[in-house]
């Protein structure tokens, strides 16, 4: 997890100990359902929850098997019953972001797959929550009517004609660490979950949870941010292993010295002539 710029790591660690802050206690016995669990933020996600946790926590998970495009999630009837059962929080992460993806695909996962999950989540007979002041952006467009050629906003759509009947609201992640992202979700379902009727926000949150689920942009720690980003790419994008380091920057010095060299040598020679 990345660090506040003026935080201390045992404050995490100290807090992370207790387990007793508000959206840890929230959490706390709650059978937990997510969509896309094995994605990229998902499996962060499934990460976060059960931070902190004891050996052996894994045997609290439970996989589903299903398809996000395909009709009731293309859960089978056993599990859909055991989950409108036994589920009181449900993630719906699930999606494609792929901009070249074919227009049907995109529907029947980002659209079709929405309302599906909507549709669990009218059957879970648990679900936690009230009202919640959720702002929705209107499509001009009917999800139903759009269901074979319409994208994420349509989804949203779905969303907002079904959001008077489900305790629900929208966390829109923006291109920051995936950490920050699941922490806003985490807090949100807790938001919900607490009947908060406001968004929540970092003044909302207690002083323990405002360290362990810390989604504040104004004290991300940029340079640290950048420099594992950057690592990240040489190691799962280049898949370059991160081997010989120190080496290859100083021979980027060299070639830095050198390029410098040659500009001077080709400057003068230019001058003279």
């Amino acid at each position: 997890m990345l660090t506040p710029a003026n935080s201390m790591p045992y404050v995490y660690n100290q807090a992370t100990a207790h387990g007793t802050s508000d959206i840890q206690q929230f959490y706390c016995n709650s059978t937990v359902f997510i969509t896309g669990g094995s994605g990229f933020i998902g499996k962060q996600l499934v990460e976060k929850l059960f931070r902190e946790q004891k050996p052996g926590f894994t045997d609290r998970i439970t996989s589903v098997e299903g398809d996000i495009a395909e009709m009731r999630l293309g859960v089978c009837e056993l599990d859909w019953n055991m989950m409108a059962e036994e589920v009181d929080v449900i993630f719906h992460v699930a999606a494609t972001t792929k901009f070249d993806e074919h227009i049907r695909e995109a529907a029947l996962i980002n659209v079709r797959g929405t309302r599906e999950a909507l549709q669990l989540g009218r059957a879970c007979k648990k679900l936690r929550g009230g009202d919640v002041l959720e702002q929705f952006y209107e499509s001009p467009l009917s999800p139903e009517t759009l269901i074979q050629m319409a994208e994420q906003a349509v989804a949203e759509e779905q969303v907002r004609l079904m959001s008077s009947e489900l305790p629900l609201c929208i966390v829109r992640p923006s291109v920051v660490p995936v950490d920050f992202v699941n922490n806003a979700l985490i807090a949100a379902g807790w938001a919900v979950g607490a009947r908060e009727t406001e968004r929540p926000r970092e003044a909302k949150l207690s002083e323990s949870d405002r360290v362990i689920f810390n989604f504040d942009m104004t004290v991300l720690n940029w340079p640290e941010m950048v420099n594992l980003w950057c690592i990240g790419v040489r190691k799962y994008i280049l898949k370059d292993g991160l081997i010989n380091t120190e080496k290859a920057v100083r021979k980027q010095l060299w070639f830095g010295i050198l390029n410098y060299l040659i500009l001077a040598i080709s400057g003068y020679v230019a001058w003279i002539i």
